[in-house]
């Protein structure tokens, strides 16, 4: 009677713990391809204003053009706005790099560690 009382336990654990791992495997699953989809929006995002600021400044007087890319990128943009970097090309090529980094960042914090089964 003990032994299989031992054995029932056994076995009980055994599936919890199986179930356990399981569970948490495709927890990460789907908490990768949820950050995967919000930082790929983030970035459709960036590069939708990226190109509509590109088209007005070469094709209409788009003086303000500029401001929608540096709210987009707007925590990291501070700092490309507040380097010596000349006016222009090289200004808009570092708030795109600055969206793409933060769509990186994104994807990373949102992901979460690999191993771990998150709250």
């Amino acid at each position: 009677m003990v032994l299989l009382a031992t054995e029932s336990a056994r076995y009980f654990i055994d599936g919890a713990m199986e179930r356990r791992v399981d569970g948490g495997e495709e927890m990460n699953q789907r908490r990768s391809r949820i950050a995967l989809a919000v930082s790929l929006s983030y970035l459709a995002i960036v590069l939708m204003v990226a190109g509509a600021v590109g088209y007005s400044v070469t094709h209409y007087d788009a003086s303000m053009a500029g401001i929608w890319l540096l709210l987009v990128t707007m925590p990291l943009s501070i700092i490309v706005a507040s380097t010596p970097i000349p006016h222009g090309a090289p200004v808009f090529f570092s708030l795109l790099f600055t969206g793409v980094l933060q769509a990186f960042i994104i994807w990373i914090i949102l992901r979460g560690r690999k191993g771990s089964e998150g709250p």
